[in-house]
C-alpha cells in the first residue's frame, strides 16, 4: 500500500490494525487492551512498512519466537540430593534479560519535596514498566554534583528491584556539556587531559559494581571539541580507563541520527568510527543508538532500521537503542510505531537492549517532549505506553506450569532473564529464584526436606 493511500484511507481502530498485523498472538493481545482506547479520527501520517500484514513484521515476529527463546531446563531435587518425581511447578519470567529500559529523572522518584505517594507511585509503576534503567541527566558531568543527593538512593533502589542500570554519560566531548570551570582548559591539553582521566575515575569508582554500562563517549559526530584539542586516540585513552577502573562495566559509545531521522554522512561517520576505534585498541563492546523520533522528522521504516542494525552488527558488538521516543499528537500512529519499532528492534539477534527516554510527562516543563510520553502527567498510560507494557509484560513474559518427569525435569522454552520458581512436593512448598541465560540453561532447585 502507498503511503498516500494509507494517510487517506479512515484508521483502523489500534484494535482492528492489530488485530491484522499478522500474527494472532500478540496482536489479539494487544487488541484486548486497546478496547479501552478506541481512535476515529483519520491517520494523516503513515511510514512505510506500517500496512496490515507487512512482510517485515511477520519475518521479525517470527524471528523472536524461534531465536529469542531458548530451551530451558529446571532439576528438583530433595534435601538429600535426590530428584523428585512428579512434582508441581510454576514458574514465571520476573526480569527480562533483553534491557527492556526506561530513563528516570531522579528528582520525581527521590527529592522530598514532592508528596511521597506520588514518588512511590512513579517507582511501582517504573519498576513494573521497566527491566533496566538509566538516570537522564544524574549521571552527567555537568549535572553530577546536583545530583549526588540522589544518587545512592536511586541505586540502592534499583539494586532492591532488580534494575539493572546504565550510565549515562562518561564523556560528552564538548566544553558546554561540562562543570564551566572545564571550558578554561581549551588552551591547556594537558590539564584538560588530567582533568578528563580524573572525572572517568571518580564516576567509575565511584560506582563500581553498581552500573552495568558506561556511555564512554557521546555523540562523536557533533561534539569532538577535546579530541580536537588533544588528538582523536584521546577518545582510545577514555575506554582504555574506564576498563582499567571497572573491568566489568560495559563500554558504549552512543549517537543520533543513526537509527532514526538518519544522516548518510552521520550514518557512515559512526560505521567507521566505530571500526576506527576498534583498529587503534579501544576496548569497545557496544554500539548505542538514540532513537528519538521527533514531530518534524518523518518516521523510519522498520526495514531500513533492521537493515541498519544488520550492518552495525557487522562489527560483532552489542546494539543497544538507548533513548527511544516518539513525539506525535496522534496516538493511534504514535502506538503503531512503537509497537513496530519494539517488534523490528526485539528481532534483531545482535540488539541486547532498548530504553525509552521519556516515559513520563511529570509536570509542566518537566520533559522536552511531552507528547512523547507514554504516561501523562495524571500518571495515565497513553496508548503507546500500553503497547510497551502489553509486550514486555505479558506477551513477551514466559509463564510456565506441569509436572516434573520421572528424573525430576521441568523443561521449558522461554525468554532468558531471572525467574520466579514455586514448586510443590507432597507437603511441601518451596519458592527460589533461578537465572536462565543464554549460557546457563539448566538449573537445580533444592527443596529444603527430604521426599520420601
Amino acid at each position: 500500500m502507498s503511503l498516500d493511500a494509507a494517510k487517506s484511507r479512515a484508521a483502523l481502530s489500534r484494535r482492528q490494525f492489530l488485530a491484522a498485523c499478522g500474527r494472532a498472538a500478540p496482536c489479539a493481545l494487544l487488541g484486548a487492551a486497546a478496547s479501552r482506547s478506541s481512535f476515529a479520527a483519520p491517520v494523516k501520517e503513515a511510514y512505510d512498512g506500517m500496512h496490515d500484514g507487512a512482510a517485515w513484521r511477520h519475518a521479525a515476529l517470527d524471528r523472536i519466537e524461534r531465536e529469542r527463546k531458548q530451551d530451558f531446563l529446571l532439576m528438583v531435587v530433595d534435601a538429600a540430593g535426590s530428584t523428585v518425581p512428579n512434582a508441581s511447578v510454576e514458574i514465571e519470567l520476573d526480569r527480562h534479560g533483553f534491557g527492556f529500559g526506561g530513563g528516570l529523572r531522579l528528582s520525581r522518584l527521590f527529592d522530598e519535596r514532592f508528596p511521597e505517594e506520588i514518588r512511590e507511585q512513579y517507582k511501582s509503576l517504573a519498576s513494573k514498566l521497566f527491566h533496566k534503567t538509566v538516570a537522564l541527566n544524574g549521571f552527567k558531568w555537568k549535572h553530577i554534583d546536583n545530583n549526588l543527593q540522589y544518587v545512592d538512593e536511586f541505586l540502592t533502589w534499583c539494586e532492591a528491584s532488580a534494575l539493572p542500570v546504565r550510565g549515562h554519560t562518561l564523556v560528552w566531548p564538548r566544553f558546554r556539556r561540562a562543570p564551566g570551570p572545564v571550558s578554561k582548559l581549551a588552551d591547556k591539553p594537558d590539564e584538560l587531559r588530567a582533568t578528563i582521566r580524573a572525572h572517568i575515575n571518580r564516576m567509575v569508582t565511584s560506582y563500581r559494581g553498581r552500573i552495568v554500562e558506561w556511555d564512554v563517549l557521546n555523540e562523536p559526530f557533533t561534539e569532538h571539541e577535546y579530541m580536537d584539542i588533544l588528538g582523536e586516540t584521546a577518545a582510545v585513552d577514555w575506554f582504555m580507563a574506564t576498563q582499567e577502573d571497572d573491568p566489568d562495566a560495559r563500554r558504549y559509545i552512543n549517537d543520533f541520527g543513526v537509527l532514526t531521522r538518519p544522516s548518510k554522512n552521520h550514518q557512515d561517520h559512526y560505521f567507521d568510527y566505530a571500526g576506527w576505534l576498534l583498529d587503534h585498541g579501544a576496548p569497545l563492546q557496544g554500539i548505542g543508538f538514540q532513537a528519538h523520533n521527533p514531530a518534524e522528522f518523518p518516521l523510519e521504516s522498520p526495514e531500513n532500521m533492521l537493515q541498519t542494525l544488520d550492518r552495525f552488527a557487522s562489527h560483532g558488538l552489542d546494539l543497544q537503542i538507548t533513548e527511544f521516543d516518539v513525539e506525535r499528537t496522534d496516538r493511534e500512529l504514535q502506538a503503531r510505531y512503537t509497537m513496530d519499532f519494539m517488534i523490528a528492534v526485539f528481532s534483531h539477534p545482535a540488539t541486547v537492549g532498548l530504553l525509552t527516554w521519556t516515559p513520563f510527562e511529570y509536570g509542566s516543563g518537566m520533559v522536552s517532549k511531552p507528547e512523547a510520553a507514554m504516561y501523562d502527567r495524571n500518571l495515565q498510560p497513553r496508548p503507546h505506553g500500553e503497547v510497551w507494557d502489553l509486550l514486555v509484560n505479558q506477551h513477551w513474559r514466559t509463564r510456565e506450569s506441569g509436572a516434573t518427569s520421572a528424573t525430576g525435569a521441568f523443561d521449558f522454552r522461554g525468554f532468558p532473564g531471572t525467574y520466579g520458581v514455586r514448586v510443590m512436593a507432597g507437603s511441601t512448598a518451596h519458592t527460589a529464584t533461578a537465572e536462565f541465560l543464554p549460557h546457563q540453561t539448566k538449573i537445580t532447585v533444592a527443596l529444603d526436606q527430604r521426599i520420601q
